[in-house]
């Protein structure tokens, strides 16, 4: 084609450089990369995040960068026995690495090892890798019944969520713990601290139907029935036909 053998002027602090063939040399260039691509695919070293991040470890076996990908593919794709061999070269290499002792922790608390989770608790100083490590001793005392340290957990959550996350991650964390930590408040009878979490999340949601359902509850147990029709009355149209929506409605009206 005649526009990639003609010569490109670029002008620079008022002077022209040509660069001749240009577009010739970036088409070469294109051309070998994707030529390597489909190597790699048809040899399925390119088949997913595994193959990539396992090659790559044949041609340096001492990348923790390589481990560290791979071992977060597993444990994204629940394959916690696989992870666990990088995770452990990791920190053998590295034994402070706390990118690796969460995804560590992770692997306990999926293979049932809750000690080794509260262990790694101990170990991890970064507040973004530690409040994921709380959330995961914060399951564990749900999976034990234990609603006060539930609470306890979320609660140092939140108030780190504060100092430690963006603005984005910030609404997330929140409205996901503040959920949980809200229905254990209702549970424990702690209604004015149930309604201030579910408050919480609808000065940042205000389209969240769950967070009106679930207030309109803690309104109920606290005989406020105006405030629970209100909140009610918000999300009607989506949970008309919801029987545990019609259930609360006619309580509150009685």
């Amino acid at each position: 084609v005649k526009f990639l053998s003609e010569t490109i002027n670029i002008t620079i602090k008022n002077k022209f450089i040509k660069i001749k063939y240009l577009g010739s040399a970036v088409l070469i260039i294109m051309i070998i990369i994707f030529s390597v691509r489909s190597f790699l695919y048809v040899k399925n070293d390119w088949k997913n995040s595994e193959t990539i991040w396992t090659n790559s470890l044949k041609i340096n076996p001492a990348s923790i960068f390589s481990m560290k990908q791979r071992a977060y593919y597993y444990i994204q794709n629940k394959q916690y026995k696989n992870a666990y061999p990088d995770i452990k070269n990791i920190l053998q290499l590295s034994e402070n690495d706390e990118y690796a002792l969460s995804l560590l922790g992770k692997y306990y608390y999926e293979t049932n090892n809750f000690s080794g989770v509260f262990h790694i608790s101990e170990k991890i100083k970064n507040n973004n890798y530690k409040n994921y490590i709380r959330l995961l001793k914060a399951e564990i005392y749900v999976k034990q019944a234990d609603n006060k340290n539930t609470i306890r957990e979320y609660d140092t959550i939140i108030n780190a969520s504060d100092k430690y996350y963006t603005d984005y991650d910030k609404k997330i964390l929140i409205y996901d713990t503040r959920i949980k930590r809200g229905k254990l408040h209702t549970e424990e009878d702690n209604y004015q601290e149930a309604i201030e979490d579910f408050s919480a999340i609808l000065a940042l949601y205000p389209d969240s139907s769950i967070s009106y359902l679930y207030r309109a509850k803690v309104y109920r147990e606290a005989e406020k029935f105006d405030k629970a029709l209100s909140d009610l009355s918000k999300i009607r149209d989506k949970y008309s036909k919801n029987r545990e929506y019609r259930i609360l409605l006619n309580n509150c009206r009685k």
